[in-house]
């Protein structure tokens, strides 16, 4: 699916839906809202997908979806799974868009870069009494810092700094989410050394203690580099943690 198409049935999608009124949602209406994130989201995904190569294309896209789920999210109740995971992937695509080299090529007055902004701005005002709104405030950050934290930097280039800085960034930074993109980021450009060494100080936070999955790409990267003693080590730790061989590849498949 392109741009154009999502973006017309996204319209489709908009202007058909029957709001609930301003004395609350009827039953007709909340039932009509049922699978609705879902049916953006399976959409969304396909025309990313399509358009991966092309930033004004996902740049436009995203912000078509993010302006719809400002106004779609408060008629869903404040805990509502399905929302928020359909926010949740909403963030997500957004951040691997921003930490994309292409966005950063684009000149700050680029219509489309001026419109996504806008319309993170918008998540957050607009949704700030919803755990979900909270969490779009990090894209702000990730606006203007990217990859260019001093502690980030050095934990990727492997230089020696203090454990306890370098976990505290982990800790209170950003979202453990971003930690797993960027080290996934990192391997999908090539940069295997700094994708390892930013895997390697994130398995030593306990936010990533049980993250078997993580855990894996660390042993990888370490076998693909040829990092064997520290390989023998993680391997010796993981097993001592888990209690035996088995009960690992259990949980890693």
């Amino acid at each position: 699916m392109d741009r154009d198409r999502f973006l017309r049935e996204l319209d489709e999608i908009r202007t058909g839906r029957r709001a609930p009124d301003s004395s609350g949602a009827t039953a007709a209406a909340v039932e009509g809202d049922e699978g609705l994130c879902n049916r953006i989201y399976l959409k969304l995904v396909e025309c990313l997908a399509y358009e991966s190569k092309n930033v004004e294309a996902k740049l436009q896209v995203l912000t078509s979806a993010l302006s719809y789920y400002v106004d779609l999210r408060p008629h869903y109740d404040v805990m509502s799974p399905e929302a928020d995971a359909f926010g949740h992937y909403l963030f997500m695509e957004c951040s691997r868009l921003v930490l994309g080299i292409e966005f950063h090529h684009l000149k700050s007055d680029d219509t489309f870069k001026c419109a996504f902004k806008g319309a993170i701005g918008d998540v957050y005002r607009k949704l700030q009494d919803y755990a979900i709104g909270q969490v779009f405030l990090v894209l702000e950050w990730l606006m203007v810092n990217q990859w260019s934290h001093p502690t980030l930097v050095a934990m990727m280039k492997g230089e020696d700094i203090d454990k306890e800085r370098a976990l505290t960034y982990i800790r209170s930074g950003e979202y453990p989410e971003l930690f797993r993109l960027r080290v996934e980021m990192l391997m999908e450009s090539g940069c295997d050394n700094f994708a390892s060494n930013l895997v390697s100080w994130c398995v030593q936070s306990p936010l990533f203690e049980g993250d078997v999955p993580l855990r894996s790409t660390h042993l990888l990267l370490l076998h693909k580099l040829g990092r064997n003693e520290q390989l023998h080590n993680q391997v010796g730790q993981i097993f001592t943690a888990s209690g035996n061989v088995t009960q690992f590849l259990i949980r890693l498949i």
